[in-house]
């Protein structure tokens, strides 16, 4: 197929093919052939949209994906991005980046987060299983060293911009949907503990770190 631009008028639609295979509908280069990126200010996928609806819920991309048959092994991921370099990367490298720009005169009416993650766990008594809205991790390998460079973290707070009205109110934990109490996961009856150790955080360029105790406060 000769080089140029497709331009479609209508809606662009696959239906099931039963006889493909592999099931890939949309595929971009593969393992032995990757589609080289060529200029950076032209992505792979690129989509310029604008909308000026009011109401319902909106999703610039939608992924229905439902689970039909139980599974004990493997692994599944609603969205995939590795990033792979054996050279040096430059002053950033994102798997996922998410940007909310309000400008001047945007603002928000309701909830506003870069990244939202929601888990909503069986109405029902679990049996196992792991669960939490947000998982990190960290696999050194076996001569990894970061003395000379990092800091290496699980997670980096940066706040950019004029810090002024955050440090006056800004939070770095919003609890919402909890009510302090005793024995609560707030505690609000605890006294004076010995601390017993302390996590090692980063304050600045200032090592600090955050103490605790092994024995619930009463």
């Amino acid at each position: 197929m000769a080089d140029g631009t497709r331009r479609w008028a209508d809606q662009f639609k696959w239906i099931h093919n039963p006889n493909r295979s592999n099931g890939s509908v949309i595929s971009i280069g593969d393992s032995s052939q990757a589609l080289p990126l060529k200029t950076a200010t032209y992505p792979i996928v690129n989509m310029a949209i604008t909308s000026a609806l009011t109401s319902g819920t909106t999703d610039v991309v939608k992924i229905a994906y439902t689970q039909t048959a139980a599974v004990t092994s493997g692994y599944l991921k609603g969205i995939r991005c590795t990033m792979t370099s054996n050279v040096r990367t430059p002053g950033s490298f994102n798997a996922i980046k998410g940007i909310i720009d309000y400008q001047t005169s945007g603002s928000a009416h309701g909830d506003a987060a870069c990244l939202a993650s929601e888990l909503i766990p069986p109405n029902s008594s679990l049996a196992r299983g792991s669960l939490a809205c947000i998982e990190a991790q960290i696999v050194p390998g076996a001569s990894s060293s970061w003395a000379s460079a990092g800091p290496v973290a699980f997670i980096r707070c940066q706040l950019s911009g004029t810090a002024t009205e955050f440090d006056t109110r800004g939070y770095f934990v919003n609890f919402q949907g909890l009510a302090a109490g005793s024995d609560k996961m707030i505690d609000s009856d605890g006294g004076d503990l010995a601390s017993e150790g302390g996590i090692r955080c980063l304050m600045g360029t200032t090592p600090i770190w955050l103490l605790y105790t092994t024995t619930q406060p009463v």
